[in-house]
């Protein structure tokens, strides 16, 4: 399934786009003939629901996809060839085949072919060759019956069913123990890696999910707020443990973060700007706020334009800090992991990072848990709209071939995914989780425990607090403390830019190294790299 921006790719190979045609309406495309799955568009619409294949009766007809476009299908202009989708939004429009291959029973829709297993009478899903993935949804008093139909969530196919008390903070299933639910399918399904993200891939309108104002919740939230997870979270901390009750309190956090993700879907621009958030909250959040979701009155929100903000809030309106969820659970191949409601693919390259670094007990199913832990918590902080198998810009790092061509011992802002120093050498996000994988503490309090006969790498994430932080306020602090700094910083418009004139020496990087695609990313912004222990 495409929009205005993907053309359609047809029998034929080419692409098409429709033009404005007569008789829209309801009841438009009926009393037509039959088609290559040998059925007929006209009649009553059978009792399908789900595998095997519909035919043309059930896709006739009116419906809405995710992103809001009206579609219509109908019979298409040769008697035995496809049906027609009309796809309209603003005034656009544009017309994809609909067909079924006889042999298979397999209907595809432009470049997408409908997933059965995920489909039916009042539900469709479309999944193109690179895993997105778009949802026809029946109007209402329409999908047989004339039952009002319920508008399910945004991305289904994330979702897992609630198993009311399934390792609600119990011991972790290892991996391979069979669940009420397999952690690689929704609705009967076989498992599989699957793309976060919409099958447009345009930006998505803004959109009051809740249709109401969140205020009043909000503020009733923030009276009823308790204390922070923080003194549990990092109970196992100080001995590197894997303690059940943490992680449950963290999940609880992390389902709640990716439920706000999910609805924001196709809104790039608010997906981004929430990353930033939950990185600098790290940095700036206040007493009795919980370590990973900021509170409902933080400042950090009015970064959100008026309706994304308006629908996060009211999601985490029903957040409370302190709550156990469901424990992270892996596929048995790892190719996978559920937090809650939630699952997302894994890149082999983080899993074989975090397998190299663990320093763990030989317990597989405590490393196992560790390292689904671990893969969550990053979660948070990607983009989902963006490949898996990449990462997004504020985990990216100087070429670790430089990095070790320059002596560099520690690394200040690191992951267990891309740090190249060895353990006990790098600082991180989620010391808390990590210390088992090496991490030694996070920024800035680690600061204290690096020698300072060290020659340190600082990547800082580039987002606003930390940039601040780094460059603002501590930038004597770190080169003058350490025997010599290699630093990467962006050039930018903010209240610390003058001290740029400081590095003296300094040139430009053009790419930075993405440690889970294992390949050079270029840069959209000018990056500055300096190294030396004293500034100008």
């Amino acid at each position: 399934m495409t929009s205005d921006e993907q053309p359609e790719i047809n029998e034929d190979g080419d692409g098409g786009r429709g033009k404005a045609r007569r008789g829209r309406g309801k009841g438009r495309g009926k009393g037509r003939g039959g088609h290559a799955d040998g059925s007929d568009v006209s009649g009553d619409m059978p009792p399908w629901d789900g595998p095997p294949s519909p035919n043309s009766a059930v896709l006739a007809g009116e419906w809405t996809d995710s992103l809001g476009h009206a579609v219509f299908v109908e019979a298409g202009p040769r008697r035995r060839g496809p049906l027609m989708a009309t796809l309209s939004r603003g005034g656009k429009e544009q017309t994809l085949s609909l067909r079924c291959d006889s042999s298979t029973g397999a209907w595809a829709c432009g470049n997408a072919v409908m997933d059965l297993n995920n489909s039916g009478l009042a539900c469709l899903v479309w999944v193109t060759p690179d895993g997105r993935r778009s949802v026809w949804l029946r109007p209402e008093g329409q999908g047989g019956g004339g039952a009002a139909q319920k508008m399910p969530d945004l991305m289904p196919w994330l979702l897992m069913p609630d198993l009311p008390g399934k390792n609600r903070g119990g011991p972790l299933a290892p991996a391979g123990t069979a669940n009420e639910a397999s952690i690689g399918s929704t609705g009967g399904g076989k498992a599989g890696r699957r793309r976060w993200a919409s099958i447009l891939e345009e930006e998505a309108e803004d959109e009051d999910l809740w249709n109401q104002s969140a205020k009043g919740e909000v503020e009733q939230k923030n009276d009823d707020k308790e204390e922070t997870t923080e003194a549990s979270a990092s109970s196992g901390a100080a001995t590197g443990s894997h303690n059940d009750n943490s992680v449950a309190v963290d999940s609880s956090c992390i389902a709640a973060l990716l439920d706000v993700r999910q609805v924001f879907g196709n809104d790039r621009n608010a997906q981004e700007v929430l990353s930033h958030i939950l990185m600098d909250h790290d940095l700036l959040r206040r007493d009795g706020e919980d370590a990973m979701v900021p509170s409902l009155d933080s400042p950090l929100w009015e970064r959100l334009s008026e309706l994304p903000r308006r629908n996060a809030l009211q999601r985490l309106a029903t957040f409370k800090a302190g709550d156990r969820g469901f424990l992270p659970e892996a596929a048995p191949d790892f190719s996978e992991v559920r937090c809650g409601r939630h699952r997302f693919p894994v890149a082999a390259t983080d899993l074989q990072a975090l397998i190299r670094r663990w320093s763990g007990p030989n317990d597989m199913p405590q490393r196992v848990a560790a390292m689904a832990h671990v893969v969550s918590l990053y979660r948070i902080l990607e983009n989902p709209l963006n490949p898996y198998w990449e990462r997004s810009s504020m985990q990216l790092g100087w070429d670790p071939v430089q990095r070790k061509k320059a002596g560099v011992e520690y690394e200040l802002f690191a992951s267990p995914f891309n740090a190249r120093v060895e353990n006990g050498h790098y600082c991180s996000r989620w010391p808390r989780a990590e210390a088992l994988f090496g991490s030694l503490g996070s920024y800035p309090d680690v600061i204290d425990k690096i020698p300072t006969s060290a020659i340190v790498g600082i990547n800082p994430p580039f987002s606003e607090a930390y940039l601040d932080h780094v460059i603002g306020k501590s930038l004597d602090t770190l080169v003058n403390r350490f025997k010599r700094v290699h630093l990467t910083i962006p050039v930018r418009e903010a209240p610390w830019r003058s001290q740029l004139h400081r590095l003296k020496g300094a040139s430009f990087v053009k790419q930075f190294w993405d440690s889970t695609a294992l390949s050079d990313k270029a840069l959209a912004q000018p990056v500055l790299y300096w190294e030396g222990n004293e500034l100008g």
